[in-house]
């Protein structure tokens, strides 16, 4: 009966803790601002931990075949546009951060574009994402749509593996050989979100619960033993 028991609680704690599956895209997804391609797949939040709704955003990043895709969209409720700074990949604890700059018809940086008070509209053509920590560096595609209300700013990206793997020192595959890779904004939140479409409060909130259930299975049944 203990063996039973035993067995028991070892296989919630497995299917509770271990982190989900990475999520890959079946199809690769187009940055055309339209976003129906993120419809099936699964988000997680984006937040400092507030109960407040207007700080608690959307975002996803997933795998294809030759890219990582990233997709972000802010709280029906939040008044300020879409950040366009500071958004970081880690990947194996090496970290890239990006920023949605102006971009001219040959794909370089356009530094007269001025991208932190959009209109409203989408943008595609005229913005990119570069890196400019060491050098300006193009790193992929973005679309972004600037909106009055619901559905709020939204914005979608594509990274090519092979160009992060290099900007951070990984050999050729290395990412999709088993990387564990997180993604987040510091203005939208502290928290990050995992390849799988998890973010990372949500795994030690699960961690924490499962812990705190066999801790009280354990003591309930010491308490037991003693009548």
């Amino acid at each position: 009966m203990k063996k039973i028991q035993w067995f028991g609680i070892l296989f919630v704690l497995s299917v509770l803790v271990v982190p989900a599956r990475t999520v890959h895209a079946e199809e690769e997804i187009r940055i055309d601002g339209y976003y129906d391609d993120w419809e099936r797949i699964p988000k997680a939040t984006l937040t400092y931990g507030s109960h407040n709704a207007k700080e608690k955003h959307e975002g996803a990043i997933v795998m294809g075949e030759e890219y990582l895709y990233g997709y972000v969209r802010l709280s029906d409720l939040y008044a300020s546009q879409i950040p366009v700074n500071e958004y970081h990949i880690t990947v194996n604890g090496e970290t890239l951060v990006f920023y949605i700059l102006g971009k001219d018809e040959a794909g370089n940086l356009n530094p007269e574009f001025d991208p932190y008070q959009l209109a409203n509209g989408t943008y595609l053509n005229e913005i990119g994402l570069f890196q400019r920590e060491r050098a300006v560096v193009s790193l992929g595609d973005v679309a972004l749509t600037v909106t009055d209300g619901s559905p709020n700013d939204t914005l979608e990206f594509r990274i090519q593996l092979s160009v992060l793997e290099k900007l951070l020192g990984f050999p050729e595959g290395a990412i999709k050989n088993g990387a564990e890779v997180s993604f987040r904004n510091p203005n939208l939140g502290a928290e990050s979100i995992q390849l799988a479409g998890t973010s990372t409060g949500v795994i030690a909130g699960t961690v924490l619960c499962v812990a705190s259930v066999g801790a009280a299975w354990f003591f309930n049944r010491k308490r037991k033993q003693r009548v």
